[in-house]
């Protein structure tokens, strides 16, 4: 069932150490991006891009830009929450093709507690951009780039987060490099 959520996957990056946009990146036939809108449009009503470049633009998902240039993925979340005409939104980075719709799942029944962001924990920490965030965590992101400080750990700091373990030990990978992508491919292509 469809939900009153936003998807927002954010594509502002400049991909350097993989060398090409990471979100045309293909698993199993699919981009991470083409991927990524699947799994939301489980319970998305409209999902989103958000970045200044044009290179995912031939996969048909409307994109907004980014507010400001050159200041990281806050940037994007600032973008996404303040286009958004819903409370709840998922905010997802572009690089995480492992990513499964069950593991949404897992963060929606959790959106009307106390927490204004439901951020994915795996075995390595915090997942920042596998969240759902409430819109109302705008004025501090704004606050914060007012500041000159663009770092999304110290924004989780500044508002009340639920830190969710992921589903049964599945670990959501980030894909930044040539060789994590031939491990990833090596691994599920195989």
């Amino acid at each position: 069932m469809k939900d009153s959520i936003t998807g927002y996957i954010l594509v502002g990056g400049e991909s350097s150490r993989m060398g090409q946009p990471k979100g045309n990146l293909k698993l199993k036939g699919l981009s991470f991006i083409e991927h990524l809108d699947a799994c939301l449009n489980h319970f998305c009503e409209k999902i989103y891009l958000v970045g200044n470049k044009e290179d995912y633009d031939h996969l048909g998902i409307e994109r907004i830009k980014d507010q400001r240039l050159n200041i990281g993925p806050i940037s994007g979340m600032q973008s996404a929450l303040n286009h958004s005409s819903t409370d709840w939104n998922f905010i997802l980075s572009c690089d995480i093709p492992t990513l499964d719709s069950d593991t949404l799942n897992h963060l929606i029944p959790r959106r009307n507690s106390k927490f204004k962001a439901h951020i994915l924990k795996g075995k390595f920490g915090l997942q920042p951009l596998i969240g759902l965030y409430h819109k109302a965590i705008l004025n501090s992101i704004e606050n914060q780039i007012y500041k000159g400080d663009f770092k999304i750990s110290n924004l989780l700091k500044r508002v009340s987060i639920e830190e969710v373990e992921g589903l049964g030990g599945k670990e959501v990978l980030n894909i930044n490099t040539k060789e994590e992508y031939k491990r990833l491919r090596d691994e599920f292509e195989n």
